[in-house]
């Protein structure tokens, strides 16, 4: 029986009043609380919990549309609306945007990530969203290797909500760790998650993220690769010759949904291995470099052919570090992970009025050529 599921049935025999503690629970200092976790009972109960101060708190939601509750984000006071309905799947081409910000690898550095979404005008200080029509790219990598997923997870979420109400959008693209947690490869979870929730109640931090949970399943709705106009985002990479470039946008998404939550039998008999193996977008990292036994460099004129085949003028990756943002292949793929601790912060690409440019985490901006 999955962690959740025994969890939720030790509390359906030991209630305690909303937001009280649960007696007995003793755990990690306060420095690992965690949550709000919202685990979906039946299509209209949610039960919302949260670790904190080393106990388990819990309390049930019925709702026929909309749960809504009131909570905390990073200490700020915040309102979360979860629908009912659940979330749907993006659809992978946008069409042309007005302008566009994109981010990548963020790994629970939640105070990296608040920074430059703050210095690029996507948000304020409560995280409302500021960007009217505007489109913001996390190009993957939330999860894993830092101590504040569950905050960054939130955090997109609800831009998400409040993009689309001002007639902007968020676009939040897999990463490879996206792939792993789902999955249940948890190498490069934090410790904060191990030794807090996980480890003092027993869940499995993948089961956090399950498919019966909201964060599970707005993640799994999310897309491998996106077409903005005439750019294309996706964590790693189209691999030339793998199979993947044959296919269409839609299809690596529908195969990436269709993989998420397949046993090992169904990953290698269904195809699946084409989109999460290292030539699969997730991945892949030969725009940077050849892997012995992998595959090669990819070649100026490989790169053109896909630029032909999905009908872009860049395509823009994440997964790979650069020591800040750069321009490969005269400015055919623009690489976007950085590495925040030497370079004390985050970088974004933004593109308005035609043109490119790198934002620093103190907001100022360089015109990319």
């Amino acid at each position: 029986m999955p962690a959740v599921i025994l969890l939720l049935v030790f509390l359906a025999a030991h209630p305690f009043a909303p937001g009280k503690s649960m007696e007995g629970t003793d755990g990690p200092p306060g420095n690992l609380d965690d949550g709000p976790h919202v685990y979906w009972r039946n299509d209209t109960t949610a039960v919302v919990f949260s670790f904190t101060g080393g106990r388990l708190v819990q309390e049930a939601f019925t709702a026929s549309d909309t749960v809504r509750f009131q909570g905390s984000l990073d200490g700020t006071a915040v309102s979360f609306a979860i629908p009912t309905a659940g979330p749907s799947r993006e659809d992978c081409d946008t069409g042309p945007v007005s302008r566009f910000l994109a981010v990548s690898d963020v790994h629970g550095d939640f105070p990296r990530f608040r920074e430059i979404l703050l210095a690029s005008g996507v948000m304020d200080d409560s995280f409302a969203w500021t960007w009217g029509d505007g489109h913001l790219v996390v190009l993957g990598d939330i999860m894993d290797r830092g101590p504040a997923v569950t905050e960054c997870l939130w955090l997109v979420y609800l831009l998400e909500q409040g993009a689309e109400r001002a007639g902007g959008a968020v676009h939040f693209v897999l990463g490879n760790h996206e792939l792993m947690v789902l999955r249940g490869d948890l190498r490069y979870v934090h410790e904060r998650y191990l030794d807090g929730i996980s480890g003092v109640t027993g869940m499995d931090c993948d089961d956090l993220f399950g498919p019966d949970m909201e964060l599970g399943r707005w993640v799994r709705s999310r897309p491998a690769v996106v077409r903005m106009g005439d750019v294309l985002f996706v964590h790693g990479g189209i691999a030339p010759g793998s199979g993947v470039d044959e296919m269409s946008l839609s299809g690596i998404n529908e195969l990436v949904w269709r993989g998420l939550d397949r046993s090992s039998v169904g990953y290698l008999l269904d195809g699946v291995e084409r989109v999460f193996g290292s030539l699969g977008p997730l991945w892949f990292r030969g725009y940077h470099y050849g892997m012995e036994d992998l595959y090669l460099e990819t070649t100026a004129e490989e790169v053109a052919i896909l630029h032909d085949r999905y009908e872009v003028e860049r395509i823009v990756v994440g997964h790979t570090e650069h020591d800040s943002l750069a321009a490969l292949f005269g400015g055919r793929v623009l690489a976007i992970d950085v590495p925040v601790d030497d370079r004390g912060g985050q970088q974004a690409l933004l593109w308005e009025a035609g043109a490119f440019y790198r934002v620093n985490a103190d907001g100022s901006m360089v015109l990319i050529p």
